[in-house]
């Protein structure tokens, strides 16, 4: 029988930690300020800039999902 915890080994990378928590302070600064909506924008598509700009050399989630899949993790 297939133990379900098995199935999920997906663990978030450092980029997409640091940017759940820069969206979840933006959204919880916007009842304070407008101006904060800026660091949900941020938070969103900081880390897929950075990575199309080849200035963040990690993988996103389905890159690692694929590569796990194949076994070339």
């Amino acid at each position: 029988m297939v133990d379900p915890r098995k199935w999920i080994q997906w663990h978030p990378s450092r980029a997409t930690l640091i940017a759940t928590g820069v969206v979840i302070a933006g959204v919880m600064l916007t009842g304070w300020n407008w101006w904060f909506l800026i660091l949900v924008g941020l938070g969103s598509f900081g880390p897929g800039v950075l990575r199309e700009l080849g200035w963040l050399n990690d993988k996103d989630e389905f890159q690692l999902r694929a590569a796990q899949r194949s076994g070339s993790c």
